[in-house]
C-alpha cells in the first residue's frame, strides 16, 4: 500500500473516533423549585386605599334639624377589612356650610341681617366651629378618650399631631386590631351649643370624619406615621400575628 493511502486511512480513522466521542451522553442532573408568594388583601383588593372602614350610628332625621342644645347620636367606629393586623387613626373636622351646603368660613351681618358676602355696610363675622360640640363619651364605657402619658387599651389617645388639623390633630387607637374586628367607638354624639348665636339659624354644619390604617407589624407605623405617640410606635413594632 502507497504512503500516500496510509495516510489516508489514519486520517479517516481519526475522523470516525472522534465522531463516536461526541454523542457519548454523561451522567447530569437538574432541579427546579418554585415557591407561591400572594401580598396581604383587603374586602376590595382592586382598591389600593382599601382596608378599613368608617361605621356609624347617626340620626340623620333630627340632625336635619338641629337645635341649640340638641344632643344628636353619630356614634363612630372603624373596622379591620385586611386580612392582616392594623393600627388605626381617625381625624375629626368641623365645618360650617351655607343652605345651599357651600363650606363657608364666615357670614355678613347687616342691621341684624345676614346678608351677600361683601354687601356695602355688612360686618364680616367669622364662623366659630367651636358651637359644634362633639362628645366622646358614653355612659356604659365612659369617656373614649386616653391620655398620651397614660394610654388605657382600647381607647383613643387624644392631642397628638395638632400640627395635622382640627381638634388636636389625629386621634390614634391605643390597641392593635386584628381582621374582622373593629375599634372601640371614637365619637357618641355631637351637640349644637346653647350658645350658639342667632345669626347662626339657617346655617349647616359637617362633621367630617377621616380615618386611616396602617400595617401593625415590621415597624410601618414609624415609618408612615413618623409624628405618632411612641405608645403607638411601640405597638407597630412586632411580626403580624394573623396570617
Amino acid at each position: 500500500m502507497s504512503k500516500k493511502k496510509i495516510i489516508g486511512l489514519c486520517i479517516a480513522s481519526a475522523l470516525v473516533i472522534g465522531s463516536i466521542g461526541g454523542s457519548l451522553a454523561w451522567f447530569t442532573s437538574s432541579d427546579s423549585v418554585t415557591n407561591p408568594f400572594a401580598t396581604a388583601s383587603t374586602d376590595n383588593p382592586n382598591d389600593p386605599n382599601s382596608g378599613i372602614k368608617i361605621n356609624e350610628n347617626f340620626d340623620k332625621d333630627k340632625a336635619d334639624n338641629t337645635l341649640p342644645g340638641d344632643n344628636i347620636t353619630k356614634q363612630v367606629n372603624v373596622s379591620n377589612k385586611a386580612t392582616y393586623d392594623q393600627l388605626i387613626r381617625a381625624k375629626i373636622k368641623k365645618v360650617w356650610k351655607d343652605s345651599n351646603g357651600n363650606e363657608i368660613t364666615s357670614i355678613w351681618i347687616k342691621d341684624g341681617q345676614r346678608v351677600p358676602a361683601n354687601t356695602s355696610g355688612a360686618k364680616e363675622e367669622k364662623l366659630n366651629t367651636d358651637y359644634i360640640v362633639l362628645k366622646f363619651e358614653n355612659d356604659t364605657d365612659g369617656n373614649r378618650l386616653t391620655d398620651i402619658a397614660n394610654p388605657e387599651q382600647g381607647k383613643w389617645i387624644k392631642g397628638a399631631d395638632a400640627n395635622l388639623g382640627a381638634d388636636g390633630g389625629y386621634y390614634y387607637y391605643y390597641d392593635v386590631v386584628a381582621p374582622k374586628a373593629k375599634t372601640g367607638n371614637l365619637l357618641e354624639s355631637v351637640t349644637l351649643s346653647q350658645n350658639t348665636p342667632n345669626e347662626y339659624k339657617g346655617l349647616k354644619f359637617d362633621v367630617i370624619v377621616d380615618s386611616e390604617g396602617v400595617q401593625a407589624a415590621n415597624g410601618a407605623v414609624s415609618d408612615s406615621w413618623t409624628t405618632a405617640p411612641q405608645a403607638i410606635k411601640d405597638l407597630g413594632a412586632g411580626i403580624n400575628a394573623h396570617k
